[in-house]
């Protein structure tokens, strides 16, 4: 996969920080906090009682160490752990006044483009865009209303403990705003060429896949074969006119990049309904029987992406060759029961699609088929509508036994819920 540079700016409570963090997580990026490196100089000074006007004669002896373990920032300065102070208050009143020295500016410069470029990083802060990296291959602007960001830093200082106004909050924000827009050295502006993503009405996770959206177009390059094109262009009308087969949510699916597709399962059909219905090539796990009960069946299954599953140990092979097509970008199909509802009852999930989009870091998409059982007749006549309704994909956080438990519940649960709309 292309490792490429993502350049992620914004206002204060906008949400650039969480989402740097998850969107470096899902394509195993290195993401930069460019604020707590200002933060670390800060705390630096504080722990060592140096006071700012003498700044200038230190900054070429210090050493910067910056990674991130447990999903959490570190920042050494001279070997010195500085990240314990880095929330300070102390810190924080200290960072705002040193981040407007040029000198300061000019020697982090150096520091954040090291980073940029060993590529494969996604970097937020203020002048990411405009100073840092403005060869960056994708940049992002984030803003959202001020009373939403309000709210969502007050939370956040109430979590925290701080006791603290709403007001108190807002006016912070206010002012911070127009320091930042007006500063004469790097003032926070949107590039040219970003993309602008309001934040206001949107979760993280949804902010989150909005940019990978925009990430994976830029670096997956596959194209659909030509005969799943001809099959779509001959298929998809039979189903949706003839057999009224109705979709909702297909504006939710990515077209380029890895995702599963996660659907209930009750007739040998509903690969190809789940397939038109995403309007995307995908390559499907199919029982092994399937392979072996009709030689001409199974040569055209084969022909339309189907993977052999075998029971037991033999199922690791097909997971293996999933995996494979996930990191090529490509879409795969899973039907998470394990085996077909006879009676259409959703029967209890198993883990393997959920333990293969935590393991391989990729967005899954909760999809329910609905009256697949009422048959052609009543399709046609229009007294039962042949339903595929796709929901919003999830993103997977972490990939550890208990977290693909708890991300399994919730992909099941999403299944459950488009059941009953």
């Amino acid at each position: 996969m292309q490792k490429i540079v993502i350049a992620i700016d914004g206002t204060a409570g906008s949400g650039k920080t969480t989402t740097c963090i998850k969107l470096a997580y899902l394509l195993d990026y290195i993401p930069v906090l460019t604020g707590k490196l200002y933060r670390g100089i800060s705390a630096y000074l504080l722990n060592k009682n140096i006071e700012i006007n003498k700044i200038k004669n230190i900054l070429s002896d210090l050493k910067i160490n910056y990674y991130f373990e447990n999903g959490k920032p570190k920042v050494l300065i001279n070997e010195t752990d500085v990240t314990p102070y880095l929330e300070d208050p102390e810190v924080e009143k200290l960072t705002s006044r040193i981040a407007e020295l040029q000198e300061v500016r000019n020697f982090l410069f150096k520091v954040q483009r090291e980073f940029v470029n060993k590529k494969g990083v996604v970097m937020e802060g203020r002048d990411i865009g405009t100073v840092i990296a403005p060869d960056a291959d994708i940049k992002i602007f984030m803003d959202a209303d001020i009373k939403i960001r309000t709210e969502r830093r007050y939370k956040d200082f109430l979590k925290k403990g701080k006791n603290i106004s709403f007001e108190e909050v807002l006016k912070e924000l206010e002012e911070r705003d127009k320091r930042d827009r007006e500063r004469e050295i790097a003032p926070l502006k949107k590039s040219k060429d970003a993309y602008f993503i309001d934040t206001t009405n949107k979760s993280i996770d949804e902010q989150v896949f909005e940019i990978l959206k925009i990430v994976y177009k830029k670096i997956y390059k596959n194209k659909e074969k030509m005969r799943w094109k001809i099959a779509y262009f001959i298929a998809y009308p039979i189903f949706k006119w003839l057999f009224g087969m109705r979709i909702t949510g297909r504006e939710n699916v990515i077209r380029k990049g890895p995702c599963i597709f996660a659907s209930n399962h009750v007739t040998f059909w509903d690969p190809p309904f789940v397939g038109f219905a995403v309007k995307r090539e995908s390559f499907f796990l199919a029982k092994i029987d399937l392979f072996i009960q009709n030689a001409l069946f199974a040569w055209l299954i084969k022909k339309f992406n189907a993977i052999p599953l075998r029971r037991g140990a033999g199922a690791v092979s097909a997971y293996e060759k999933a995996e494979e097509l996930l990191q090529e970008g490509k879409a795969v199909i899973i039907f998470p029961e394990g085996t077909r509802s006879r009676k259409g009852v959703l029967l209890p999930f198993k883990k393997g699609a959920a333990s293969l989009a935590c393991k391989m870091k990729v967005p899954i998409y909760p999809i329910y088929i609905k009256n697949v059982l009422a048959g052609p007749g009543k399709w046609i006549l229009r007294r039962k509508r042949l339903e595929i309704k796709i929901g919003k994909p999830l993103l997977p956080e972490k990939n550890t036994k208990e977290y693909v438990e708890i991300f399994n519940k919730k992909l099941e649960e999403e299944v459950k819920k488009l059941s009953l709309t």
